[in-house]
């Protein structure tokens, strides 16, 4: 048999094998050996070191060698579950919620990071692009706002002014209750070049609520605060109320006057002074360094002669109404009392501002202490916190006096103490006013609760004027029949048993929730027809009359549906269990107020959705009017990040479309499955 001729057969003719060692015969002097046959290694020994017997054998040159550099790693891919409109949803937050400049998608990092998803997705995100998604945005979210507005019966807004630099703004935002939940929406931050006149207030609200298609009529109420440019500007939308084709035969409450003109004095044009029976009470408790316009220096108390004007609100002609921002209102009730003492903070401040030098800042940090916080004289309660701090260290900052004697607070103790005692009480209030939503009873609730801490420091001259001043001011906010509507309808307050609510009171607002259900009676009629689906009428029948037999004292005329009407309905929330102002005690012998389940008035109103439908509607509506415009003060923070130093130059529309997408954020995934997810 022939023998195969293969490239091993032809190495082997230049390989011999001694002491079981294959060895290379290709040249006399060669070395190589092998202890284990490899053929391959032989024929790259033979190519490079016998290049002349490596040709004459014939052979295919040997594969190149790898090269010594290592291996490239292959790169591990990602599968990621996302779409166009996911993508677009991402660029479109970045650039309202987080605020960043539209330039950000040509940032390096976002084309490395984000880059591959746009591809992927058909997306070219730049400057301009980015630009019109916004404006496209914008436009689609207006018009799910205004859809939203329109399938409400009646909605409540609130209006307040800010400035940004050298521009000026006038954010409007709307309030309703759907489904139980209080739902806030920024209408507009509208930059305004004219003066802010009540003609001119009047003008921007009714072209805000034109753009998305709400009618005056839709109006239930305007909170603002004190300025009387806001309440005039409320006024004049009454008298277009009035003016208009609008059938108002079920909306008229009180004749209207047009020459009533309100005259609210704030403490900004108030002139302070002390009244002098009270300078003498705190001259002699305390005793502490005299300055001109400080009673705590000279002995005075700063009793204010000069007291507000109350008159009474005679405006109404419709639904609409006018309501006072309590938050305003209790800032103003605070400075009433607060800025006679203005000299002394400012003393106490530049102590606290000279704590900041190198020497002082040392050794509070060798002692574990901390800095106190600057006073703002816009922001009383900066001041408080600011005096807080600095009694919360006392004995470490006496101990500072003896290191530094030119720190010294010792004429100031007795001061802080009774600024800090009095003042505790406000600034809790003001932290419940900055809830989402206040409405009229809860505020008159937190004001009552407030009020009553202040009674029992009856040693502290400070806390008597805060008292004073808190029940001078709250009679403007307790005048408006929406208030009244109010509390009515919760069970925490009592008409008949209130030194600040008469029986006359408790009759307008029986009168004006029966013209408010007149107004709504084809919503209820309908809302009870649906309820029916789910409840059977003799059912209903049985429910209604079980709740007014609970509520009624055997009034068999109460227990029938047929023969209930609205007004008795109103009239048996009198007759209603009560719930304590502080709400549900929680368990423990603790009494004090933050010991209790505070009591949700809108929850309690669910509750009695399918057993009162018709007083169900008419709550959905009232508890929307909200007491503060906290919400608007929100919207100018976002406005501050939003035209920042660096951004100044962006347009009035810029700004607005960027804020109301930013203020709505919640509508973002809708807007863009609205747009389609068209390309940018």
């Amino acid at each position: 048999m022939k023998r195969r001729c293969t490239q091993k057969n032809v190495l082997l003719q230049v390989i011999r094998v001694e002491d079981g060692k294959f060895c290379c015969r290709a040249e006399d002097n060669c070395s190589y050996k092998q202890e284990t046959l490899m053929p391959g290694n032989f024929k790259r020994h033979i190519y490079k070191l016998h290049p002349v017997v490596y040709a004459a054998m014939d052979l295919p040159e040997p594969t190149v060698e790898k090269s010594d550099e290592p291996a490239k790693k292959r790169q591990k891919k990602l599968c990621v579950d996302t779409s166009p409109e996911q993508v677009q949803l991402g660029i479109l937050q970045l650039s309202t919620v987080d605020g960043l400049p539209y330039l950000f998608s040509e940032m390096v990092g976002f084309r490395t990071l984000v880059g591959p998803l746009c591809k992927a997705a058909g997306i070219t995100a730049n400057r301009k692009t980015v630009s019109d998604l916004v404006d496209n945005s914008a436009q689609a979210a207006r018009q799910i706002i205004s859809n939203e507005l329109n399938h409400q019966p009646l909605i409540a807004i609130e209006v307040d002014g800010a400035s940004r630099g050298a521009r000026h703004f006038v954010g409007i935002n709307a309030r309703f209750i759907d489904d139980g939940k209080v739902v806030v929406r920024n209408l507009a931050i509208k930059e305004t070049r004219e003066k802010q006149t009540k003609e001119n207030l009047k003008l921007l609200m009714e072209e805000v609520l034109k753009d998305f298609g709400v009618e005056l009529s839709k109006l239930y109420s305007v909170t603002h605060d004190n300025g009387a440019n806001m309440v005039a500007s409320v006024r004049e939308l009454k008298k277009s109320l009035k003016s208009s084709d609008i059938e108002l035969s079920s909306l008229v409450d009180i004749c209207f006057d047009d020459d009533a003109e309100e005259q609210y004095d704030t403490s900004d044009d108030e002139d302070e002074h002390c009244d002098e029976q009270m300078v003498e009470a705190c001259n002699a408790e305390l005793d502490i360094e005299e300055d001109e316009n400080d009673d705590f220096a000279n002995g005075k108390d700063g009793e204010n002669d000069k007291t507000v004007e109350a008159s009474p609100d005679t405006e109404y002609c419709e639904i609409l109404g006018s309501v006072r921002c309590a938050a305003h209102t209790a800032q103003l009730a605070v400075w009433d009392v607060a800025k006679p003492y203005e000299k002394r903070v400012a003393k106490i401040q530049k102590l606290v501002i000279k704590l900041r030098q190198r020497e002082y800042y040392k050794f509070i940090k060798e002692h574990d202490a901390h800095l106190p916080p600057y006073s703002n004289k816009t922001r009383w309660n900066s001041t408080y916190l600011m005096l807080k701090s600095l009694l919360k260290q006392k004995a470490f900052f006496n101990m500072l006096r003896k290191a530094y004697p030119e720190i010294d607070f010792t004429q100031h103790w007795k001061f802080i103490e009774k600024f800090c005692e009095a003042f505790e009480a406000p600034f809790i209030l003001t932290l419940q006013l900055q809830k989402r939503h206040v409405c009229l009873s809860d505020f008159y609730a937190y004001w009552l609760v407030c009020q009553a801490k202040l009674m029992r420091l009856t040693e502290n001259c400070l806390a008597k004027r805060l008292m004073e001043s808190f029940q001078r001011r709250l009679e403007k906010l307790t005048e408006s029949l929406h208030f009244k509507a109010c509390v009515l309808l919760d069970p925490r307050f009592n008409f008949l048993g209130s030194k600040r609510i008469s029986s006359k009171d408790k009759d307008l607002a029986q009168e004006f929730l029966a013209k408010l259900h007149s107004r709504l009676s084809g919503i209820i009629d309908e809302d009870v027809n649906n309820h029916g689906n789910d409840i059977e009428e003799d059912d209903l029948e049985i429910i209604l009359a079980e709740f007014f037999d609970e509520h009624s004292d055997g009034n068999s005329s109460l227990t029938s549906k047929s023969n209930t009407t609205f007004a008795q309905k109103l009239k048996a929330l009198e007759m209603r269990e009560k719930v304590p102002i502080l709400g549900t005690p929680r368990p423990g012998p603790s009494k004090s107020s933050e010991n209790y389940d505070s009591f949700d008035l809108l929850k309690y109103w669910e509750g009695q959705k399918f057993s009162n439908p018709e007083l169900y509607i008419v709550a959905m509506i009232v508890l929307s009017a909200s007491a503060t415009q906290v919400s608007v003060e929100r919207s100018f923070s976002a406005l501050k990040l939003t035209l920042n130093d660096q951004r100044m130059n962006l347009t009035s529309q810029a700004v607005e479309n960027a804020l109301l997408l930013r203020l709505n954020a919640d509508l973002l995934p809708k807007v863009v499955t609205m747009i389609g997810g068209e390309e940018l």
